[in-house]
């Protein structure tokens, strides 16, 4: 016992002082694989360094900073003052037992309660006078926590116990200064690029403030602009007046994943190939890639859906991207604090409030707006929805597998518009704020859906729910772009010609001069204008539709073998299927050299491949 506790004494602080520089090359050597492997994928410039390559380096100095100084504290401060002066009870051992297991337990919760069962703790139920949330009166809940907890407390005291076994035998001799001092100076390396300024690389916009504004499932028919009734969204109708407004806009996915990405890299699904299973390629640049190296700062802000986090790739470029469950209202108050309080910025700004969800009623929305709008709606759906919440049910609905009556069918449409009314005003207070400010006339401003949504309007085979079929009520959205005031272009106007959400990021980068990415499948829409477009294109998982400068929709599915499977012989003229044959072939000739190419495949494209891609707008 004597020996164990001499060698402790001396072993453990000398011990310490040995791991220090090993740690902080580790670290430092992680983070700048990382870094690297991040910039030369992304194809951000080194050498003149780039806005997007500096910033990306330096958040990664910021958390290698943490990782050492972490380790110090957690490792080395214990080591020395537990190797002089050894307590009676091994303070390490549970210290870095506790340490290890916390995350992982903090992490499986999360993961639980924030994306398995997020309506129960959203929802609320009356014990006596108290007003709880349904999760704290649920078995499951309760077993699901307390399960991981008492799993969590044994390995800790497993892990104790090893460590108590290996601890006293650690000895080693004491580490040279010179060891120490590298170990030193690489920390305040890392210090020195943590606060370096590096924004002062950023050069000056050449604009004002560039604001994307996303509306998940809103049906474009809500909006007067549109046919709507006027009462439902005052705001966006105000908006509407000092926009362009384009009548015949249309998403690329009915999906909330892959549609904002198609609006944020102008590329069509099939060429993101964004997926549950697929992240998006890292050479493709976003806009507020684009932006950022061009001197804006950006922010994004998203409800936290699971279908726009970070991993997909939609963190790419922010200098601040929020994940989150607020409420539209507080979404646009704090997004309107945080762009005040700087210069001009690109916001990304998305509300999911129109969207059904797995609450216990379909398209849940604030009490004030459900008592003006759909009142007493929600007890039509006491006790409805199934395990999986109104989001699965209302697709067994549209599967023909679970019922909805004529007086639920008008409490659901009741409840969707009452979620319209709460966006609108939320959108309403944010651009206000910059009117107060005075920025919202040099502002670029884009408000569009990612897609629209069917409230039983017949699909193909039955009435049809939420947004998966190829409809017009889930394919056509609003899109309306209000121009800068000192824009040369038309600021105000109807447009009737087919628009599609791939056009945006063309259409912002061509109006605050900022070079596009490459490549791009979208044109430019600066004000409302012809566009080279016959045809606007649309995908949900193996269909496909086509719809014309007429107005007809044809449904399809497609394979390189067999080319074009209309799935509806009798829709459209046998000249109009003919040439969307032709529109059809080719497009998808150029999707797939697009994505076999950002998928790093090694592709030779021809030089006919290549004047293809040039002549139908795909590349620039």
């Amino acid at each position: 016992m004597r020996h164990a506790i001499s060698m402790r004494r001396k072993g453990l602080p000398q011990l310490a002082g040995w791991l220090g520089l090993p740690a902080v090359l580790l670290v430092v050597g992680v983070c700048a694989w990382i870094g690297g492997h991040d910039i030369l994928a992304q194809r951000y410039s080194l050498w003149p360094l780039s806005v997007n390559a500096a910033l990306r380096l330096q958040d990664l100095g910021r958390l290698a900073l943490v990782a050492v100084a972490a380790f110090a504290l957690c490792v080395q401060l214990p080591l020395r003052a537990w190797g002089a002066h050894p307590p009676r009870w091994p303070f390490l051992a549970w210290l870095w037992s506790v340490g290890g297991v916390l995350p992982a337990w903090a992490y499986l919760g999360l993961q639980f309660n924030r994306y398995r069962i997020p309506e129960l703790w959203r929802e609320t139920t009356s014990v006596g006078p108290a007003s709880l949330p349904l999760a704290l009166t649920s078995p499951r809940v309760w077993g699901v926590n307390l399960g991981l907890s008492l799993g969590a407390l044994i390995l800790v005291w497993a892990l104790a116990r090893g460590w108590k076994l290996v601890l006293p035998r650690l000895a080693c001799y004491r580490a040279p200064r010179w060891w120490r001092g590298l170990a030193l100076v690489g920390a305040l390396a890392l210090v020195v690029l943590s606060v370096a300024p590096l924004d002062r690389l950023r050069p000056l916009p050449s604009g004002g403030d560039v604001i994307l504004i996303s509306l998940d499932a809103f049906r474009a028919d809500r909006l007067e602009a549109y046919g709507g009734p006027p009462e439902l969204a005052p705001n966006l109708n105000r908006f509407a007046e000092d926009a362009t407004v384009f009548d015949r806009a249309y998403c690329q996915e009915p999906w909330t994943l892959t549609s904002h990405m198609s609006m944020l890299t102008s590329l069509y699904p099939d060429v993101h190939g964004l997926d549950f299973g697929r992240a998006l390629p890292p050479e493709v640049w976003t806009l507020p890639e684009l932006f950022r190296e061009a001197g804006w700062r950006t922010y994004g802000s998203v409800y936290d859906c699971l279908f726009l986090e970070p991993r997909f790739g939609y963190g790419q470029g922010f200098d601040s991207y929020q994940v989150n469950r607020w409420r539209a209202g507080t979404r646009s108050r704090a997004m309107a604090d945080r762009l005040l309080d700087h210069g001009p910025a690109f916001v990304f700004l998305h509300f999911y409030d129109p969207h059904s969800d797995r609450g216990p009623i379909p398209y849940l929305s604030e009490s004030k707006w459900r008592q003006r709008f759909a009142p007493g709606a929600a007890s039509a759906f006491e006790g409805w929805a199934g395990p999986g919440g109104a989001s699965e049910t209302l697709y067994l609905v549209s599967q023909g597998k679970w019922k909805l009556d004529a007086a639920q069918g008008q409490a659901l449409r009741e409840l969707y518009d009452a979620g319209i009314a709460e966006t609108d005003a939320a959108v309403g207070s944010f651009l206000d704020a910059l009117r107060a400010a005075g920025r919202y006339d040099e502002a670029l401003i884009v408000v569009v859906a990612d897609h629209g949504e069917a409230l039983g309007e017949m699909g193909r085979e039955r009435p049809h729910y939420m947004h998966e079929e190829l409809l017009e009520v889930t394919l056509h959205i609003p899109l309306m772009i209000k121009y800068p005031a000192s824009w040369s272009g038309v600021r105000k106007a109807r447009s009737a010609e087919l628009a599609e959400t791939v056009d945006l990021l063309p259409t912002l980068c061509s109006v605050m001069g900022v070079a596009p990415a490459d490549p791009v499948q979208g044109h430019p829409l600066p004000d409302g204008g012809p566009t080279p477009r016959e045809f606007s294109f649309a995908r949900s998982g193996e269909d496909y539709a086509i719809t014309s400068q007429e107005g007809v929709r044809l449904h399809y599915r497609w394979s390189e073998s067999g080319g074009v499977d209309f799935l509806d012989p009798q829709e459209g003229s046998a000249e109009l299927r003919d040439r969307a044959v032709e529109a059809i072939a080719r497009l998808h000739r150029a999707n797939q050299i697009l994505a076999q190419r950002l998928r790093g495949e090694a592709v030779g494209l021809t030089a006919a491949d290549e004047e293809l891609l040039r002549s139908l707008g795909y590349v620039q």
